[in-house]
């Protein structure tokens, strides 16, 4: 009988040992951190051709991940489109943004026109780019959290009153980046898209553009 039971032992070990090992489990996806309130997600969204230089704090009622890095990515552009030194260390360039921003943040990149410039297409172009840059800084800490909400609300206060949609300001930011550009203007933090492009994001349902009211009060 014993070699009956070892005999049986030895088949159940090699049972055992050609089981395949289990396959491994796909890690969990992170969780996508929480969108903005609406509100404050139609200011930053006037940035929204922009934002591919962004991480996914843009958007996002959380700090970003790694601010380090995004500030590797955007400080030299991002400075120069606040008209600041690269060279500036955190406490200079907290207070000299400040003021700045105090002072003239209406006036960015809308300070000298070209005289042949549509001044309605370069509203809309300075209203995305003021939007892109200003929640930035907020994300690097280069200005306070209370700063960047208050610059953000005012932008897109004047951006409402001047425009009467998501389409009607993407196609005269489209145009306005072109003749910004063909100035010899640089927009290195910015991308060429056209009225196609902005017909696409606000005719599709998923996207910010598409199913983001305008105003507060205005339907879809």
């Amino acid at each position: 009988m014993s070699w009956l039971l070892w005999l049986a032992a030895a088949w159940i070990t090699w049972q055992w040992l050609r089981k395949p090992a289990p396959a491994p489990q796909p890690a969990e996806p992170a969780p996508l951190p929480p969108p903005l309130e609406d509100e404050r997600l139609r200011w930053v969204a006037l940035a929204w051709p922009m934002t591919g230089q962004a991480d996914e704090a843009f958007h996002s009622a959380e700090p970003s991940r790694d601010p380090a890095a995004q500030e590797r990515k955007v400080r030299p552009a991002l400075l120069h489109l606040f008209g600041l030194r690269n060279d500036m260390q955190a406490p200079q360039l907290q207070a000299a943004l400040a003021q700045q921003l105090r002072e003239g943040w209406y006036r960015l990149d809308l300070d000298r026109p070209h005289p042949d410039d549509d001044l309605r297409d370069a509203m809309a172009f300075a209203c995305g780019r003021v939007a892109f840059a200003v929640r930035l800084a907020g994300m690097l800490g280069w200005i306070d959290d209370a700063t960047q909400w208050q610059l953000l609300q005012r932008n897109a206060g004047r951006a409402q009153d001047c425009f009467d949609s998501w389409r009607d300001f993407g196609e005269a930011w489209a145009r306005g980046r072109r003749q910004w550009v063909m100035r010899s203007r640089a927009d290195s933090l910015g991308v060429p898209f056209d009225a196609a492009q902005v017909e696409a994001w606000v005719s599709d349902p998923d996207h910010l553009w598409g199913w983001l009211s305008w105003r507060p009060d205005q339907p879809v």
